[in-house]
């Protein structure tokens, strides 16, 4: 999916001034892969505040959580507090679905801790959002094949910047 798919969701991510980092296909993609992908995945430091206003956000932008396939209802950021992963699913509204949100809660999807995310801010249209950086992505790679395909793409593209 291309950048007006996402950009809603990162920009309403900013107005809810939720602390986020862009990891998986979406920070693939904006370092140069032609990944496909069709949900976002975040991490977000896991304190009380930020989980009030991943709440917040997801109330207001009609976003359910899920667990697995079940959905699980948070009404409070102590409900969210002790998951290490929550898929977040947009109810349409009119028809038009917004991507999911897969968010780990302080931890990637490898274990590294939030404050350890190697990451650079990058403008998305007009948004100034935190990416994870190339070498992190690449030390981190996911264990999916389309995954190790974009890895090897980003490895390619870096060897051809510094010629």
């Amino acid at each position: 999916m291309g950048g007006e798919f996402f950009y809603p969701v990162l920009r309403d991510l900013k107005k809810h001034r939720i602390d986020f980092i862009i990891i998986g296909g979406i920070a693939r993609l904006l370092h140069g892969t032609d990944m496909v992908t069709s949900d976002i995945d975040i991490v977000i430091c896991k304190e009380i505040k930020e989980c009030k206003k991943l709440i917040g956000f997801a109330s207001e932008k009609k976003y359910r959580f899920r667990i697995g396939d079940e959905d699980f209802k948070i009404k409070s950021a102590e409900d969210l507090y002790p998951l290490r992963f929550v898929k977040m699913v947009h109810k349409k509204i009119m028809g038009i679905p917004l991507p999911d949100i897969d968010v780990f809660l302080d931890r990637a999807y490898d274990d590294t801790p939030f404050y350890l995310i190697e990451y650079e801010e990058m403008i998305i249209g007009r948004l100034m959002v935190k990416v994870a950086t190339e070498k992190w992505l690449i030390e981190h790679r996911g264990e999916r094949q389309k995954d190790e395909v974009a890895t090897d793409i980003m490895i390619e593209n870096m060897a051809i910047k510094r010629q």
